[in-house]
């Protein structure tokens, strides 16, 4: 399965590899256009999947490089405060 979340110490924690765009929408609470963005700003890794002859493709996300993009990009506490 790409999608799977398993319950830990009262919490959803998310041991996936790979996630459609949906799946990572729910997972992070980033919107779609946004990921679509930072794929095409190469911030996140992303791959198409297209079955030969068919005009339809599944798009997957690899969620390490979502939680990369959000270490990077996270701010202290007390960032911003004076």
């Amino acid at each position: 399965l790409l999608m799977k979340e398993r319950q830990q110490s009262g919490r959803n924690e998310i041991i996936a590899d790979w996630g459609r765009i949906d799946s990572i929408e729910r997972w992070f609470g980033l919107k779609k256009g946004f990921l679509y963005k930072l794929i095409n700003q190469g911030e996140i890794e992303s791959v198409s999947i297209q079955n030969p002859g068919s005009s339809r493709s599944t798009r997957l996300v690899k969620v390490a490089s979502v939680r990369a993009f959000i270490e990077r990009h996270r701010q202290s506490p007390s960032a911003g405060q004076s």
